[in-house]
């Protein structure tokens, strides 16, 4: 035992308390970052990101979501970003788009049968269709290899929603999971994007997967997009969608209206130029 154990606990469960108010109050934001389709130059759907602002002082996710998870609130909490999403979804679609959110969930969300009728109930309510929303997981979710983990998976599918494997590569990967799971869309982590230009090894890597995912009839999103080399070398490939801080940092509700119709060709030419350049040199 140790003086800074006894300050970790006791952090702990003021964290824990902090979160149960702040559950009871939804006091959660909806933050988005958008994915863009590198054949359209357009945003072609956002991932729905929390964020929490107490007392003026914000808590990371990586801080309170790994709480959450731990004592249960992950799903009443994800529940409530459904329901604050599903409102944004409604007013984009007004504006005319006809993309999707992506929701990020975890295992703990398939302990138990997710409430597939309350989210069905919340898109007939706002008179948008299933493929308005897509769920994200990860590895880990399909390594726990719970018996009803693929059951959900499938219902899921049926319903009409389309499932997104996070993270790919940097856990226990298998192509195993790709067989037999119904995915549709395959996320290359940015550990892999970070290092373009740097490592050829990686760069076979994630061509690799994306000749696997073609055969597989996946489509795939290259995460953690910073630099135009990232965006050039995508755009040669067959990874039809980006993400990352270089088209835009996740952004609150009201700052995604600008992003709805955006033209990304800028964004395409100013990295075509700079490669460009590059290999003149």
């Amino acid at each position: 035992f140790t003086s800074a154990m006894n300050d970790r606990v006791q952090q702990d469960m003021l964290m824990q308390n902090k979160l149960k108010v702040a559950v009871g109050r939804n006091e959660f934001e909806n933050y988005y970052q958008p994915i863009i389709d590198v054949n359209t130059k357009q945003t072609a759907g956002f991932e729905m990101l929390m964020r929490w602002n107490t007392n003026n002082q914000f808590i990371s996710p990586s801080v309170f979501i790994p709480i959450a998870e731990q004592i249960g609130l992950i799903v009443e909490m994800t529940m409530q970003a459904i329901e604050r999403g599903l409102k944004d979804v409604a007013s984009w679609y007004a504006e005319g788009f006809d993309g999707y959110m992506a929701i990020n969930l975890s295992a703990k969300h398939f302990s138990s049968r997710p409430d597939f009728e309350k989210i069905l109930n919340l898109l007939a309510e706002h008179k948008l269709p299933p493929s308005c929303l897509r769920f994200e997981i990860t590895e880990g979710l399909l390594v726990d290899d719970n018996n009803n983990t693929l059951d959900y998976m499938y219902e899921m599918r049926e319903l009409g929603f389309k499932i997104s494997l996070d993270d790919f590569g940097t856990g226990y990967s298998s192509l195993r999971y790709l067989k037999d799971f119904p995915i549709d869309v395959l996320k290359i982590d940015k550990s892999f994007v970070d290092d373009i230009d740097v490592d050829s090894g990686t760069e076979s890597i994630i061509e690799s997967t994306l000749i696997m995912t073609k055969m597989l009839k996946m489509d795939t999103v290259a995460e953690g997009i910073e630099t135009p080399n990232q965006v050039a070398y995508f755009s040669k490939t067959h990874c039809r969608y980006l993400q990352g801080y270089y088209f835009s940092r996740p952004v609150s509700n009201q700052n995604c209206y600008e992003l709805l119709q955006k033209d990304w060709n800028l964004q395409f030419s100013d990295a075509k130029s700079i490669q460009d350049e590059a290999s003149s040199n």
